[in-house]
């Protein structure tokens, strides 16, 4: 009943590859933040006014109020989504409150991208 004292080989090249991936993750995320990093965040009511954003999401069409939250979810720019933080001339609550009450529409396409607008906002705002 004593355990052999010689080690098994799959079992060492096994822990061997484990931590060469690990190391390989570590680098690849430490990329991935010097990145995120390195971008300037985006200004998403400029991104706005710029778009007919506004004009589709009056409308009544759910379609219409789709392409909206789809160009709202363009202008986040890309993922993992960086925005500006809040300040004076920055403020989401508007953006937000619009966003809450989509997800009470009768539609689920709408209620699926404002959600998804919902977490943009979560995600790009962050810290």
């Amino acid at each position: 009943a004593m355990s052999p004292l010689i080690g098994l080989r799959y079992a060492e090249t096994l822990s061997s590859s484990t931590n060469a991936l690990e190391s390989l993750q570590a680098g690849a995320d430490q990329n991935a933040a010097a990145k995120f990093d390195a971008r300037e965040p985006v200004n998403i009511f400029n991104a706005l006014r710029e778009t007919e954003y506004k004009s589709k999401m009056k409308a009544v069409k759910w379609s219409e109020k789709v392409g909206a939250l789809d160009i709202l979810l363009r202008c986040g720019g890309e993922q993992p989504y960086k925005l500006a933080q809040p300040s004076s001339s920055i403020n989401y609550n508007a953006l937000i409150s619009e966003m809450k009450k989509l997800l009470s529409h009768t539609h689920f396409a709408v209620k699926s991208k404002a959600l998804l607008g919902l977490g943009m906002l979560a995600e790009g705002v962050g810290e």
